[in-house]
């Protein structure tokens, strides 16, 4: 039976050797990409990447921080009314947006 992609690593063993690997871990409770990295780096620093490692997930952690946590989302002015509508998640605005641009720019 050929070997699942969750049971090989490419490039050592500091995934693989844990009960639950990082990425799978990861998945199962909906981490996004700053906090996964966290997760990676913590998990290995000790096999591979020693403080380096430590070093990267506080970055991560600090980002996370800034983005999550702070008025920096406020504070991200675009050019664009279809621009911010996409980053406040108002789909239907943009597409708005999107016919009213399209419609002056004769797209």
């Amino acid at each position: 039976m050929p070997e699942s992609a969750q049971e090989k690593q490419i490039g050592g063993d500091h995934y693989t050797k844990y009960k639950i690997q990082p990425g799978t871990y990861c998945e199962v409770n909906h981490l996004d990409g700053y906090e996964s990295s966290v997760v990676k780096y913590v998990t290995r620093h000790q096999d591979k990447g020693g403080i380096e490692d430590i070093n990267k997930a506080i970055h991560c952690l600090e980002l996370i921080k800034e983005i999550k946590y702070s008025n920096i989302q406020e504070e991200i002015k675009f050019e664009r009314p279809m621009d911010q509508a996409i980053h406040d998640g108002d789909f239907k605005r943009a597409s708005q947006c999107l016919k009213t641009e399209c419609a002056k720019d004769k797209i």
